[in-house]
């Protein structure tokens, strides 16, 4: 089964968007019917979040189309998080009802407080199949972060194309996460600095953190 997209924003920020559509797609050979649950990160109901259908029966090789919608029950000064979870069911009464998969659902509320993020240090990392440069990040605010980032390498004779990492995934509030930014080899020996940019939003200025870094003696 193929759901997307994997995580969804509803706004009740002015010009945000109440609900969302999810499309659904049953690559299987045999039809399949799913229902729908919705739980906070605690585990806890999540009423503020609707969805419709309720229930779809998808023939194979076919897809449908569900909305995802802020419900009545909701508190509209605060953030809230939730995952949508995806469970089949069987002909079987006494059959578990197997969980697919799972989509995560924001809520952003209105002036509930932004994004702020507490970063490491920016630090080279040798390790594994791909060398790269690391930056632990906290979100200690109070929203998520979807979380692109872009750094460059620069020294004497000039510096790198930016490079990425992040790709979209978010970063909710009081978690971490590390990017790393990916190259083939480390560089020649010598002295460079390294820059990374990680964007936080319309209307905001991209955090910022450097580093000096010595390769080889």
């Amino acid at each position: 089964l193929l759901a997307s997209p994997g995580t969804i924003e509803l706004s009740l920020e002015r010009g945000g968007q109440r609900s969302a559509s999810i499309e659904l797609g049953n690559n299987r050979q045999e039809a399949v019917t799913l229902s729908f649950e919705t739980l906070g990160l605690g585990k806890t109901s999540a009423d503020w979040l609707l969805v419709r259908p309720e229930k779809v029966v998808i023939a194979p090789g076919r897809s449908r189309k569900i909305t995802a919608m802020l419900g009545p029950d909701r508190e509209d000064g605060t953030h809230q998080y939730a995952r949508l979870i995806l469970r089949e069911e069987t002909a079987e009464e006494a059959a578990p009802v197997e969980q697919l998969q799972t989509i995560l659902v924001g809520k952003v509320g209105r002036d509930a407080g932004d994004v702020t993020l507490e970063p490491g240090k920016l630090a080279w990392d040798g390790t594994g199949r791909h060398p790269g440069f690391t930056l632990e990040v906290k979100n200690i605010g109070a929203r998520h972060l979807p979380l692109y980032g872009e750094m460059v390498l620069s020294n004497s004779e000039g510096q790198t194309e930016p490079i990425r990492a992040g790709y979209g995934r978010w970063l909710l509030p009081g978690t971490s996460d590390t990017l790393k930014f990916r190259i083939n080899s480390p560089p020649p020996p010598g002295q460079y600095r390294a820059e990374a940019r990680i964007y936080l939003g319309e209307n905001r200025e991209p955090l910022s953190v450097v580093e000096d870094i010595q390769f080889g003696p």
